[in-house]
């Protein structure tokens, strides 16, 4: 019997094991394609505006409906709204396209995505402008431009120009929620400390330049400053007295994903000294809540009114 060839030696995209997807009430998703071992595979304009076509057939087509997207050199970020079904569908068309136009262009065969997609469902409004802007971000994050408007390919630009992706009902619906274009623009300067979905080294990066905003702000509010001590954070952070050090620490240790190492290293520390604040905090919170509960009366057996 001859064997059967495997899909993704067809489509360019490796498909590992599968995940049953969060479905979302409210029918809205945070998706990234990446490119397979971190490969650039968004070369230039080019391939950029290639990609961005074919998002831009599957919304005219009334596949899915596009709130943003960002496309970056060796993944893209698209915030989707449609049901489950429609999602599967139209990234499996999109990415069998690419694959097979770049592949060609390249004179090369293989994979090109890793995995068909990744997908987190968006709970609500709040969340949805929250996930919108670190979409818009992603280029700023990345220190490939200061501000959103000067990346051009991203959806940022869409909403306070005409639309040319996204749906005009789409940016209704997501400026509304401002008072006017200013607001707008202004809550894409903002950050903020949530962990959102993303390639493993843009996390690693977003956790570092959170720690590194907790170690300034806490220096400039100690008053640690460069004038007194010299540039070298190093040893600003190593004037610390231990009291001193150990509220640092405990900062540090409620920024998500932030591990003990990675803690230690940014300190200059050992990790055994973060982990004696961390099992310090965690007793205390133990503590705390014992004395809670203790502090409140036992039920009466006959509360609920029965004798």
């Amino acid at each position: 019997m001859r064997p059967s060839v495997p899909s993704t030696l067809v489509t360019g995209v490796i498909c590992m094991g599968r995940q049953a997807r969060q479905e979302s009430a409210f029918d809205y998703y945070h998706v990234i394609v990446r490119g397979n071992n971190r490969e650039t595979v968004f070369l230039g304009p080019d391939e950029k505006s290639f990609f961005m076509g074919l998002l831009e057939n599957k919304v005219n087509e009334g596949a899915i409906d596009l709130a943003a997207y960002c496309v970056m050199s060796n993944h893209a970020h698209m915030v989707v709204h449609c049901d489950l079904v429609s999602l599967a569908n139209a990234m499996s068309s999109i990415n069998i396209q690419y694959a097979m136009r770049f592949n060609r262009d390249m004179g090369r065969i293989g994979h090109v995505f890793q995995d068909r997609y990744k997908s987190k469902a968006i709970s609500n409004e709040y969340h949805l402008l929250r996930v919108i802007r670190y979409v818009h971000r992603n280029p700023v994050n990345a220190n490939l431009v200061r501000f959103p408007d000067e990346y051009a390919w991203s959806s940022y630009n869409e909403y306070l120009e005409f639309p040319h992706i996204i749906g005009e009902h789409q940016k209704q619906f997501v400026l509304g929620f401002f008072r006017g274009i200013s607001e707008f623009v202004k809550f894409h300067r903002e950050t903020d400390n949530d962990e959102y979905m993303d390639v493993p080294e843009e996390i690693e990066r977003d956790r570092t330049r959170r720690a590194q905003s907790v170690i300034l702000d806490y220096l400039r509010e100690k008053e640690i400053g460069a004038a007194a001590i010299g540039d070298c954070q190093a040893e600003r952070l190593a004037s610390l007295d231990r009291n001193s050090a150990r509220e640092l620490i405990g900062r540090l240790l409620e920024v998500p994903g932030l591990t003990h190492r990675r803690i230690a290293g940014l300190m200059g520390i050992s990790t055994n000294q973060v982990h004696r604040v961390s099992l310090g905090r965690m007793k205390a919170t133990n503590e705390n809540e014992g004395e809670a509960e203790s502090a409140v009366p036992p039920a009466s057996p006959f509360a609920s009114g029965e004798e």
